[in-house]
């Protein structure tokens, strides 16, 4: 649909601050399986979901100007990368696990522990 990030940001945010907001074709790349928000096909092949195509992983960067997608809402038993380092799984279980997420500083990201301890994941060139 070539939306931009603002206007996702816009649909999202209509969407969440009134439940009975009409549901239009932008709301539904927001709402449904293959939404933003829901999608799960960057790191599980499931029923409803087949696993995203390393060239379509390229394309979405491409369009918007990126080096990587950082994605939750799907447990990962810790931090990784996948598509040649260019998807960060964040999502792990926090419940069981130590919280983790990631620091970025500068031009390098870490994966980081609530207790302080940090391991370089990327450094941009």
């Amino acid at each position: 649909m070539n939306l931009s990030i603002p206007q996702i940001n816009k649909i999202v945010r209509m969407v969440f601050s009134d439940p009975q907001a009409k549901i239009n074709k932008e709301a539904n790349i927001v709402l449904f399986d293959y939404g933003v928000l829901w999608y799960r096909g960057y790191i599980t092949e499931e029923e409803n979901y087949a696993r995203i195509s390393q060239n379509s992983v390229d394309k979405i960067l491409s369009y918007y100007n990126a080096d990587r997608l950082i994605v939750g809402h799907t447990i990962v038993g810790d931090i990784s990368t996948d598509y040649k380092g260019k998807l960060i799984r964040l999502d792990v279980d926090h419940y069981n696990n130590i919280a983790s997420g990631i620091l970025i500083m500068g031009n390098k990201i870490y994966k980081a522990k609530d207790t302080g301890q940090k391991e370089l994941m990327f450094e941009k060139k």
